[in-house]
């Protein structure tokens, strides 16, 4: 990770603090606040893969898939910005699905990290344990429950989180792995 990268990581990691304080200092907007956010992020996901893919990926083996990726990440973030008022039920399955994707993740990651030997396993298990719990409550909170802020409220401790895990990965030293 170059210097630039990690000043970017640091800048990152404290503008998510901050969007989650503002999420939960004011839950009613946090609501309109949160679906901009994951719609703003989808759409520069979509103008990251369809750069991607119009610079290097078209000329590649498997590339259309990062044309594919853009195309519905541009879909989901276009819909979401344009519906805001009407998606309170699609923001608790947003936050759900977010959560149980990152969760099985990093449940897989932490399965072959063991078997690579690596330390750091556990964390990787428990993050991803915390991710599954957390859809639970999600699910239960604002379908069951009608309450969609826990699912706010769960959006912005992950928030928190993970911009506390970017953070410090801008501190940490990178290890530099040489194939023999």
């Amino acid at each position: 990770m170059t210097r630039l990268d990690r000043v970017l990581n640091f800048i990152r990691g404290i503008a998510q603090i901050i969007f989650a304080v503002l999420i939960f200092l004011d839950p009613d907007d946090g609501l309109v606040l949160v679906i901009y956010i994951i719609g703003i992020d989808m759409i520069l996901r979509a103008f990251s893969n369809l750069t991607y893919y119009f610079t290097m990926a078209r000329s590649m083996v498997g590339g259309r898939f990062a044309l594919y990726r853009g195309i519905i990440y541009l879909d989901f973030g276009v819909f979401t910005v344009l519906t805001v008022d009407a998606l309170t039920f699609y923001l608790i399955l947003y936050i759900a699905v977010l959560s149980f994707i990152t969760g099985a993740i990093a449940v897989m990651r932490a399965g072959e990290a063991k078997r690579a030997g690596s330390p750091q396993w556990r964390s990787l298990i428990a993050y991803g344990s915390v991710n599954l719990i957390l859809v639970v409550l999600v699910l239960i909170g604002g379908l069951v429950l009608k309450r969609p802020f826990l699912a706010i409220d769960v959006y912005a401790c992950t928030l928190i989180y993970s911009s506390i895990l970017r953070i410090r990965s801008s501190f940490k030293e990178s290890a530099i792995i040489y194939i023999k």
